[in-house]
């Protein structure tokens, strides 16, 4: 073996099973994600069969990460070309990234409001419980949250 083959680091290589079972992701919506382009460097063995690389896996759990901030596949898609554009686009990809946070932060709020009034019910509940009254139903001014509309 030479020095340089000594320094080469070996790529680890993927079935689309080994990244189903290491993500928790459904096949299909692995296949899904390929289909899309959101898995710009997945390769297709001569069978046809999907196989990753240990960088692809990186880009699929940040992928899994964004949705789970319900980040639309379009702005995933807008993030992940901003990536691959280098460092010259990393104030662009804050950007991205502060407004979502900005939208969960919002709808923290909101769903800390809807605790509040289940927390409210809930009490109303113990205490006809307790006393043998009756409850009213929740107020009808409750609002549908903002980021269900």
């Amino acid at each position: 073996m030479t020095m340089a083959s000594s320094k080469t680091k070996p790529t680890s290589t993927y079935s689309s099973a080994q990244v189903c079972l290491q993500t928790g992701m459904s096949y299909d919506t692995l296949k899904y994600y390929c289909q899309i382009g959101l898995i710009p460097q997945m390769r297709k063995k001569t069978n046809g069969r999907m196989l990753f690389s240990s960088s692809d896996l990186k880009w699929i759990k940040t992928l899994l990460i964004l949705r789970e901030c319900e980040m639309p596949i379009e702005q995933i898609r807008e993030y992940f070309q901003l990536c691959q554009s280098g460092n010259r686009t990393i104030d662009q990809r804050l950007k991205l990234l502060d407004k979502r946070a900005s939208f969960l932060r919002h709808k923290r709020r909101e769903i800390e409001n809807c605790l509040d009034i289940l927390r409210i019910k809930q009490n109303q509940y113990r205490t006809a419980l307790n006393q043998s009254s009756t409850c009213e139903p929740i107020d009808g001014n409750l609002r549908q949250p903002s980021w269900k509309s």
